[in-house]
Formats: structure tokens, C-alpha cells, sequence
């Protein structure tokens, strides 16, 4: 196999201020550009996130991931669905096609509720519990990355189709001065995890 030679990290980028078009693996460059999720080598990158726990640090990741693997797939969000797929199978399709998932876990990840006050960790169909159960039950490597000063989640804050997550290892990434060190050393994970 070649070797990559991956790029440096952007050090412009600040947590937050970064807005980039959508990169969704197979499913064009924005949203409203989906297409099928075609059949391709387990090189993609799954950045799985709350969109109120974790949005800012999702698309500064997203950035970087770009930058770093520019020849790696980078699936984030189901905005860039195109309305009218089956998002199960979209999402499943993407997931096959990772070598990675990142699962972004801020402070109010295990505890977000929906609107009938009901937490969305518990509904089969929220789609971040959807992502994450289908990484693992596929066997694909997930790396759970604490945010925020968040905590690892523990078993039983899990549902039971979850609870492994709580048995991987939690990178924890900073978004202050020790940001870029952080980043750097998750990248590393990333690169030796798509080279497996």
C-alpha cells in the first residue's frame, strides 16, 4: 500500500468560528447534493455529534480531517441527506464504508432530551444512538472523543445496545492553547486506525 503523506493541521482554525460546506461521504459536496453512498474501500472517517452538544468542535474536526486526509472520505451530518433517501441506509452505507468513527461526547451528550422531555439517548431511533450502534456492531473502530470537560459515559447511563462504548478507551481534546497538540495527537490515532 502507498504511503500517505498527510498535511499539516491548519493553525488558523479557531473552535467555533469555522464554517465549511459539507464533505458527506458519497453524497456530494452540500446539502441537497446527496446521492447513494457507492461501494468503497474502508477509508472514510465518521464524525458522529450532537448538534447541541458538539457542533463547533464537529466542524472544526471536519476541517482538519480535510486537511490532514485529503483523500478520506468525511461523513458528518445527516443535513447533507438529501431529502427522501432512507437515512438508516444512508448512515449504514457510510458507516461500512469508514475505517474510523469519531463520537464527539460533550457534558449534555448522555442527557439531551427531546421535545416530551424524553432523554434522546433513550429512543431506538435517535440517530446518534443509530450511528454509534451500527459502528460497533459492525466492528468498525470507535473512538469516543470527551469535549467540554466531559466524562467518559458510564454503563449505565447507556442503553444496552451502547454499552461497549463505555468499555473504549475516551480520548480527551481541549479547545484552548493545548487545542493543536490534541488534534494532532488524534490525528495520529486516525491515520493508524485507517491503516489497519
Amino acid at each position: 500500500m502507498a504511503e500517505r503523506r498527510p498535511t499539516p493541521l491548519a493553525k488558523s482554525a479557531q473552535c467555533g468560528t469555522t464554517r465549511m460546506p459539507w464533505r458527506a461521504l458519497g453524497l456530494g459536496s452540500s446539502a441537497g447534493e446527496a446521492r447513494d453512498v457507492p461501494d468503497l474501500p474502508q477509508r472514510g472517517i465518521f464524525i458522529s455529534y450532537r448538534h447541541a452538544d458538539a457542533l463547533p468542535h464537529a466542524r472544526l474536526l471536519q476541517v482538519n480531517l480535510r486537511e490532514r486526509f485529503p483523500d478520506a472520505p468525511v461523513f458528518m451530518d445527516l443535513d447533507s441527506i438529501e431529502a427522501g433517501l432512507d437515512f438508516a441506509k444512508v448512515i449504514s452505507d457510510a458507516v461500512n464504508s469508514c475505517g474510523v468513527m469519531v463520537a464527539l461526547i460533550g457534558p449534555n451528550w448522555a442527557t439531551l432530551a427531546g421535545e416530551e422531555g424524553r432523554r434522546r439517548l433513550d429512543d431506538p431511533g435517535d440517530y446518534v444512538r443509530f450511528e454509534i450502534r451500527t459502528a460497533l456492531k459492525r466492528g468498525i473502530r470507535v473512538v469516543p472523543v470527551l469535549i467540554e470537560g466531559a466524562k467518559p459515559p458510564s454503563q449505565q447511563e447507556l442503553p444496552s445496545d451502547l454499552r461497549r462504548l463505555a468499555r473504549l478507551n475516551a480520548f480527551e481534546m481541549s479547545c484552548d492553547h493545548r487545542y493543536q497538540y490534541d488534534a494532532e495527537r488524534l490525528m495520529s490515532i486516525i491515520d493508524r486506525a485507517l491503516a489497519r
